[in-house]
Order: C-alpha cells, then sequence, then structure tokens
C-alpha cells in the first residue's frame, strides 16, 4: 500500500481485495450491501460505506474497526470525527498503546488501577493498583 497518499475506505478495499482473495459478491454479502454492484461503488469511492458498517468491513480486510470506523468519519464528516476524538480520544491506538493496555487488563482483573506519572520530560508511567 502507498503510504505516501491519503488513504480511503476505496483505496483501502482495492489495495487488500485481491490481496485477501474476496470477490465483490462476498464482499457484498459480508457488508449487507444489495449488491456486488453497491460496492463497486463504493470502490469507486462514488457511493459511501454506512458507518454502520465499519466493524464488519474491518473483519473482512482483517483491520481494526476503529480505522476504518475513522477512515469511513474523516470521508463522511471530519468535523463530527474532529469532535470524537477531542472528547474520546484517538479511534486508532499504536500497537504499543494496546500492550501496555493489555498488560494492564491482565494484571487489573478486579482491581482499580491507578497511573503515576513521574520525570515528565521522559513521560515515565507506573501503573500500580489502587487503593
Amino acid at each position: 500500500m502507498n503510504e505516501s497518499k491519503r488513504i480511503t475506505v476505496a483505496g483501502l478495499i482495492n489495495d487488500l481485495q485481491q490481496e485477501l482473495g474476496h470477490d465483490d459478491p462476498t464482499m457484498a454479502e459480508w457488508l449487507s450491501l444489495e449488491s456486488a454492484a453497491v460496492l463497486k461503488g463504493v470502490k469507486s469511492g462514488a457511493i459511501r460505506l454506512p458507518v454502520t458498517r465499519a466493524r464488519a468491513l474491518a473483519e473482512l480486510l482483517d483491520r481494526e474497526p476503529g480505522e476504518i470506523l475513522r477512515l469511513i468519519l474523516l470521508e463522511s464528516d471530519h468535523k463530527l470525527l474532529e469532535a470524537i476524538e477531542v472528547c474520546m480520544g484517538p479511534l486508532v491506538l499504536s500497537d504499543a498503546e494496546v500492550s501496555i493496555i493489555n498488560a494492564i487488563r491482565k494484571v487489573g482483573v478486579s482491581k482499580e488501577m491507578v497511573p503515576i506519572t513521574f520525570d515528565r520530560d521522559a513521560i515515565v508511567t507506573l501503573i500500580v493498583q489502587g487503593r
């Protein structure tokens, strides 16, 4: 995939469809679209994929749902995406962020965890068990 150009829903589908071995009719059915012709419209950029299909497309393309939702919102309503990310944080986390969250969840089962940050310049954070 060419990272120098802006990634779009259509571009992502076109880039990954053949690699993953999905044909248009199968993809259209998986995404609950009316027909393969509708999918062709999505792939050409003439039709926007409904936001309600983000999770299904993520599963189909083996991508993170947040990545797909972010692309759909960026194309359909970038102001809404901006408001969501300002209020709730980014829709897509880095691999390192996911790793930290998974580690916290693993050790923090049924415990409240509290972050303690020190050495602000180095941004070192410890997660400790709360009281």
